[in-house]
């Protein structure tokens, strides 16, 4: 459930300033902003919000300054002192530590002293002193874990303790002991006999030599995966790498000469290779030897497939023509893709089966289809040089009316269902975009192009059962004898009782006219006001604000009032436009001053175009009279660009010279908005975009150039915003054209 948004005044900011001050709360700036407590640094914007700065709050709470600043600042003396203090402790005085633990005291010793480093070296506090000392207390930490482990009874073998809870006993005694025998030496420091706990037979040199010579006189598998998987030879593998440096080594003691005991996991055919070559020519694959070996390709498959064809006589090359594939083409492959070369795979995935759908060939073959848009421009025009007809290629449908029509008649006499439900939900991909389409197509939807094609869309429509008002009632009064709740929220929550809610407040006029209409007190279920289609919102506002200015005490005072300004206009700033009053959170205050006027102006006014003010509101205008004389001069000073009539003309643009800087900083957001969908869109799909900042510059190009253009009653941000979105996506597409492949030099070692 979400927490209702907190509301601040003067009186609650400074109770709160006086609450935390007896609880011995840092009232500093730096570190209120800082803090990792969400409610000081609310408390602070709270404070520059009401009093202009953070020490003014502070004096009005009747509180010095200074005295926060004296009891919570460190001097250096103070700082050095305290750090002497936790290394005689044996606390951990280390950067990472001390910034993780204690943040404000690390970034107060930085500032006085420059850096950690420098605090350290000021104390005389030996580096590497307090590091072994620090080593040496973690170790002892450690030990007295592990001898408590085992007073407790936990098994301490390396094979159980490292499956159970206290595995990290184990792996921290790496950073303490090392070579083969940590762990009994760290058994042993622990006060612990090693022979008692841990259940490794000992393996001797010549133990290894008797097992690995009884392994190859029966005849079993010397390479050292199978001994590793062997269950009857547990802890050879082990026992191998601690006594010899390799499992060559071990092989030599033992005297068995068996030449490479690996073995391959499964021996490829000619078969399974050549069938595996075909596959990957369908996808588009590189046969380029320099291309499959390299950190490019991440199939490993197929470069196990490249070596172990370059173990054969015949080699790569005789195996990719016995596929059908030429091996020349993949010589150079920067210059392989050419307009026949292109046909020829289209065609072959064709008759492979596959779609050639541009969604399909961008997963199956990415290189083909920008072959494509390189040669012809567009992949339509690639299919249609092919042979092809794109619009049974294509998945997106563009169909005529008269061919949605057949199509739909086509469907009814297989027998397929044609309600909405089924043709998004349950139908085919065609079957979806089929009826998008018809929607589009067709003034009336669906229903009219069903019609078109002869058929009666109430047949076809999936009905609900439509309750009749006798039949409602006799359900409701049921459910309330139960002693059913019949608040709509309560109704809601059981998908039975939901559909007969749904039923009598679309049929009957709404949920509170039902209840009233049988004889039910809606007053007990339904909560709030009969609004009346917004006419009471402004009513209501005249009658609550009778000063002409609605303050942000609305939402306070009178939820159900704002909630409704929010359903019926879309917030309480509009609900007071249309009621020709005033929203400003300062109320009574809001023009008593110029500063207020400019703030006014700026929200009013987010494009920072400046035009017909007068009609949007008089009191305002006003106001700017009183104070600044002429519209034109307090847009200067708010930094705003005065349009008359809502045009934006040349002459304008060139009368203020900060006109171009005001229209960016005031809609750099909405360039930013665009320019990121543009963006991630671009990379969503796995194609080339331009920079981020790139965009944003050409979308402020592009946005200044349309200004000049907008007709003088219609928002410059709703004017521009599709005419810049498209201009950007045709940049990148160009952009994505013209990226160099590379020199010939590059490819020399091919």
């Amino acid at each position: 459930m979400l927490k209702p948004k907190e509301h601040w005044s003067k009186t609650k900011v400074i109770q709160k300033i006086k609450e935390f001050n007896r609880q011995g709360v840092d009232l500093r700036a730096g570190v209120l902003q800082n803090s990792d407590n969400p409610e000081l640094r609310k408390l602070q914007q709270a404070g520059y919000r009401f009093y202009g700065s953070w020490k003014t709050a502070v004096a009005r709470a009747g509180i010095s300054y200074k005295t926060i600043e004296d009891k919570f600042k460190y001097n250096k003396k103070a700082i050095l002192e305290q750090i002497i203090e936790w290394n005689n402790q044996g606390k951990d005085i280390r950067l990472c530590y001390v910034q993780k633990v204690n943040k404000p005291f690390y970034r107060r010793a930085c500032k006085a002293f420059g850096n950690w480093r420098t605090t350290i070296k000021k104390t005389k506090i030996k580096e590497n002193n307090y590091l072994i000392n620090l080593k040496e207390q973690k170790k002892l930490t450690l030990l007295e874990q592990i001898k408590e482990a085992y007073d407790n009874g936990v098994a301490l073998d390396s094979g159980s303790i490292r499956n159970s809870e206290y595995k990290f006993l184990y792996w921290s005694s790496k950073g303490f002991y090392k070579g083969k025998t940590f762990w009994e030496n760290t058994l042993n420091d622990a006060g612990i006999d090693s022979l008692t706990v841990v259940k490794q037979q000992k393996w001797t040199k010549e133990k290894v030599k008797l097992h690995l010579k009884k392994r190859f006189k029966d005849k079993k598998p010397m390479n050292i995966t199978s001994i590793i998987n062997d269950p009857e030879e547990k802890g050879l593998c082990k026992a191998i790498y601690n006594h010899f440096d390799c499992y060559t080594g071990a092989l030599e003691y033992s005297k068995i000469r068996i030449g490479d005991p690996r073995i391959v996991s499964k021996p490829y055919t000619e078969e399974e290779v050549i069938q595996r070559i075909i596959t990957y020519d369908i996808q588009g694959t590189n046969f380029n030897g320099g291309w499959i070996v390299s950190d490019k390709n991440p199939d490993q498959k197929l470069k196990k497939i490249f070596w172990w064809s370059t173990k054969r006589k015949d080699g790569w090359r005789t195996l990719l023509r016995k596929a059908g594939v030429n091996p020349e083409e993949y010589i150079n492959y920067r210059n392989f893709w050419n307009k026949t070369q292109i046909k020829k795979h289209i065609l072959k995935i064709s008759e492979s089966g596959e779609d050639l759908n541009t969604t399909n060939i961008l997963k199956l073959n990415h290189g083909l289809y920008s072959a494509a848009l390189r040669s012809f421009g567009s992949w339509e025009k690639a299919i249609e040089f092919v042979g092809l007809k794109y619009s049974d290629v294509r998945l997106g449908l563009h169909l005529s009316k008269e061919e949605i029509v057949e199509h739909i008649k086509s469907l009814s006499k297989k027998g397929s269902e044609l309600n909405a439900a089924f043709m998004l939900e349950e139908g085919s991909y065609f079957m979806r975009n089929l009826y998008l389409h018809a929607t589009k197509k067709f003034d009336g939807g669906w229903d009219t192009a069903l019609k078109w094609a002869g058929l009666d869309p109430e047949n076809i429509r999936l009905h609900r059962k439509k309750y009749t008002l006798s039949e409602l009632t006799d359900i409701i009064l049921e459910l309330e004898e139960k002693g059913v709740s019949l608040k709509q929220e309560d109704l809601r929550k059981d998908s039975e009782n939901a559909k007969y809610f749904f039923a009598a407040s679309k049929n009957f006029g709404g949920w509170r006219n039902f209840l009233d209409n049988i004889g039910i007190d809606s007053s007990k279920y339904v909560r709030g006001t009969n609004w009346e289609n917004g006419e009471k919102v402004l009513s209501t506002l005249k009658e609550r604000f009778p000063s002409g200015f609605v303050t942000s005490e609305a939402r306070k005072n009178d939820p159900n009032l704002y909630a409704a300004a929010f359903n019926y206009f879309g917030g309480i700033k509009a609900a007071a436009f249309e009621a020709g009053l005033v929203y400003s959170k300062k109320g009574l205050d809001a023009w008593r001053d110029k500063d207020a006027v400019l703030e006014c102006l700026k929200e009013m006014f987010p494009t920072g175009v400046v035009h017909k003010i007068n009609e949007k509101n008089h009191r305002l205008t006003l106001a700017i009279g009183k104070y600044f004389g002429t519209t034109q001069e307090a847009c200067l000073k708010a930094n705003l660009i005065y349009a008359r009539r809502g045009r934006v003309s040349e002459d304008i643009l060139k009368s203020n010279p900060n006109s171009f800087r005001i229209l960016y900083n005031c809609n750099k957001e909405f360039l930013d908005g665009i320019a990121n969908r543009v963006f991630f869109g671009a990379v969503t799909k796995g194609m080339v975009s331009l920079p981020r900042e790139d965009l944003v510059s050409e979308a402020y190009i592009l946005f200044c150039d349309l200004a000049k253009k907008k007709p003088a009653d219609v928002d410059i941000r709703r004017f521009s915003y599709k005419s810049i979105y498209y201009s950007l996506i045709n940049m990148n597409k160009e952009h994505a054209k013209q990226i160099p492949i590379g020199d010939d030099s590059m490819f020399d070692f091919l």
